[in-house]
Parts: C-alpha cells; structure tokens; sequence
C-alpha cells in the first residue's frame, strides 16, 4: 500500500512538472498576442466598400470602439463599429454593431453620416460617444467641421448640439477653410469648489498648412482649441467665449493634472508655431498661457525643413513625450519622439541620438506617431507594422518582442491593465482597403 502511494505521488510530481513547463513554454513574451483575445490574439472583419479605419478606443467596460470611413462614390461615411472584449462585433451597437443615424423610429430606415477622416474617439463618463470630422454633401463637398455625439446604445444623441452634431462652420465664429479638419476631441474632469464637471475639448485646424507640414501662406491664427459643455454649448468661462486662436498647425492636445496639486488641469497643445518650429504650448484651466511653462507659456525647437508634432502624452511625473517628423535630409522623412521637462526644456539625455540639441529616440523603422503611456511608466511607441517599448530612462525594453502581421498603418490604444489594443487596415491588391484586423498585445 505504501508503495503504491509513493507511486502516485511520484506521477503526480511528473505531471505537475510537466504542466508547469507547458505553461512555461506557451507563455508569450511581452508583446506576444493574447490568447483570450480573438483566434490566437487578432480577428478579421471584412467589409464591402473601400475604406479606412484610423482610430480606436476602448471603454471603460473594455469594449473596443474603431472608426474610420467608407468611401462610396464620391462621397466618405462615418464608420463607427463597437466590438465586445474578445474582439468579437457587438452586434447590439447601433444597427448590428455600427453607429448609425435614426430618422424617425426603430423600424426606419437608416443612413451613414458623410463624414471624412474622423478624429480621435472620446467616451464620456456615461457611456455617450463623441467623434469629429468633416461634413461632406452626397456629391463630396465638404460643408465645414462637427463633432457628433451617439448614446452608449450607438445612435445619434439628440440632446448634444443640433440633432446630435455641433457645427464649427459659422463664418460670422470660426475661421473657414476648405482644408479644415477637426484634429482631436477628448474629455476632461474638472473639479471646482468640490464638484466635478466634465468638459468636451474639440482641437480644430482652420488652415491646414499641408502633407507634414509643408507651409502654404499664413499661419496665423490656423488652429483653435474650442471647450465645450455637455450639451454641445460654448463654455464662457474658458479662453474667449470658450474658444483659444493659435498661430500655427496643432495637431494633437494633452490633458494633465499634477498629482497632490490644488491646482486644476494643464492643457498641453502640440504643433507647429507660426515660425516653423516643433512647438508645445501649455495653458492654464481657464485657458491662458501657463507662463510657469517654456518662454510665457510656450517651448520650441526651430527646424529648417519638414517637420510635424502629432502626438503628445504627458507621464505621471509631469514630463511630456512628443513624437514626430523632421526632414533633416531632402525627401527622407525621419520619425523622432522627443521628451522634456514639466519646465519645458528638451532633454539632451533622452534616447538613442540627438538633434537640434534635443535627445531623442530614433529608428530606422519610421513611427506612425502614436504613444502609448503604461502605468508602470514605460511606454510604446507605434511603427509602420509593429510597435517597439521603452522604460523610463528612455533605453528600448528588449523583453518586449511584438507579434507582427500587421499588413497596414498601426492604430493603438493602451488597455487599464496594459494591454495594448491594435487596428490595422488590409489592403487587397488591385482591389484596396476591404477588411480590418483588431489584435491584442500582452504587457508582461
């Protein structure tokens, strides 16, 4: 009997053994995709008319919105899917699982939004989505510049605006342009005397200076950060009647709160100044230069060719990381990300190389732009078809090996638990753009 029990102990050793080394060997590495996710970590979805996706999301309740646009005739319409957590479509979003415009009943017929190039993706509080792009008639000319809102249910949300959309158009308000594109939308928390408010930010250009920022005429007063109420209304209590004009092309807005302060959010705008400079500004809550920050609010770094700020990310100790495009080099884009102090000055001994006096990271694979921000503090960067990761101190993490196939453009967005949440669109040759895949990246 005896014998028999240290027998099976003996086989239950082994096979513990030999589980703990399956699980050993089958656990991807940093970067690898995640099983749970899809079949294998990624899901293709096919679509039937050209278009593009470039912006994802993902909410609080980890379902993962995409955007983008279907190009039928000459015209562009909105494309807004919702997909549940393991990737599959949520086929209760809208009308099976895409964002759609109701006309008058449950039972009516239904239409897309002419809509081009949508903006970033932002989630309100309670679920209400809201996303920017330019107005197009059925035969393709464009109208002007909105933001949309859709309830969490994925229809249009009458209470925001007019019917569901806020015009930026008014020629008698805003700046006009047949090149004006709204650049970015988010939320923000606000807490005056206790209470909480949330705020709509809407990052428009008004005269885009063109491809990577090749200057066309003036620059002056050619973006405009507009804050708005919930209910799509201009708060007064923000820059002029709700609105700041900035002299240059911005492209991209940052939000940042310092930890322990009593004082209210820092609004970080990236770009191009109207002197052709690489430029951050930083304004204060009530939307007036931070003169705390850079030369009275402002930091920059001249460049005499081609160049192009996209996107800003700011680190829970205050320091801003900036990713961009310089032409240092007559028809060789080079991708940079940059970092600087919460002073405004650019880190010498940030990166790999240097450039204009400012350290940078540098890859001979050009970034698409995007960063994303972990909570440990490293931090991802996109490339053309993979993403690389960096700790702290700015040094490539090399436990992270990122699963390729990505056939197109990478669009991400950092997940609560790090997860980093892809979108790449897939083209067909002689046909174009008719499916997309969603994958999903572990952190550790």
């Amino acid at each position: 009997m005896l014998k028999n029990i240290i027998s099976l102990k003996k086989i239950l050793v082994a096979v513990a053994f030999m589980l703990t080394l399956q699980s050993f060997e089958t656990k991807a590495a940093p970067g690898g995709y995640d099983p749970s996710f899809g079949t294998g970590g990624a899901v293709e979805f096919q679509m039937t008319n050209d278009f593009f996706i470039n912006r994802t999301e993902v909410q609080k309740d980890g379902k993962i919105l995409v955007a983008g646009y279907r190009k039928t005739g000459q015209t562009r319409q909105l494309v807004l899917r919702r997909h549940n957590r393991n990737g599959s479509l949520d086929t209760a979003f809208g009308f099976n699982g895409e964002a759609v415009e109701q006309l008058t009943s449950p039972l009516a017929s239904y239409k897309y939004i002419n809509l081009s190039a949508p903006s970033d993706i932002a989630v309100q509080p309670d679920g209400g989505i809201l996303i920017g792009g330019n107005r197009l008639s059925t035969n393709g000319t464009k109208l002007g510049i909105a933001v949309w809102r859709f309830t969490p249910a994925g229809f249009l949300d009458n209470s925001f605006g007019k019917n569901g959309r806020k015009d930026f158009s008014n020629p008698l308000i805003e700046l006009v342009d047949p090149t004006a594109a709204v650049e970015t939308v988010i939320m923000t928390k606000s807490t005056v005397f206790g209470v909480e408010k949330t705020k709509i930010f809407v990052l428009c250009t008004y005269k885009n200076v063109g491809s990577y920022g090749i200057e066309s005429g003036t620059l002056a007063e050619s973006s405009g950060l507009i804050r708005l109420n919930l209910d799509g209304s201009y708060d007064t209590n923000f820059g002029q009647n709700g609105k700041i004009r900035l002299n240059g092309e911005f492209n991209d807005i940052a939000i940042y709160k310092p930890p322990f302060s009593l004082t209210d959010n820092l609004i970080y705008l990236a770009g191009i100044g109207e002197d052709s400079t690489l430029t951050v500004w930083r304004y204060t809550s009530v939307g007036l230069p931070d003169t705390s920050f850079g030369n009275a609010g402002r930091s920059s770094l001249p460049y005499d060719s081609i160049k192009k700020f996209k996107d800003v990310v700011v680190q829970k100790d205050g320091r801003v990381l900036l990713s961009g495009d310089v032409n240092p080099t007559a028809g060789i884009i080079i991708s940079y990300v940059f970092r600087m102090q919460s002073n405004g000055m650019f880190e010498q001994q940030f990166g790999n190389t240097t450039t204009n006096g400012a350290g940078v990271i540098s890859s001979p694979v050009s970034f698409n732009m995007d960063i994303g921000l972990q909570s440990d503090g490293k931090f991802i960067v996109g490339r053309t078809f993979s993403t690389e990761r960096y700790l702290p101190d700015s040094s490539q993490d090399t436990a992270y090996v990122p699963s390729g196939g990505v056939n197109e453009l990478l669009f991400f967005v950092i997940q609560k638990d790090n997860k980093l949440v892809a979108v790449a669109n897939n083209w067909l040759s002689l046909v174009g753009y008719r499916s997309y895949t969603l994958r999903r990246l572990l952190a550790d």
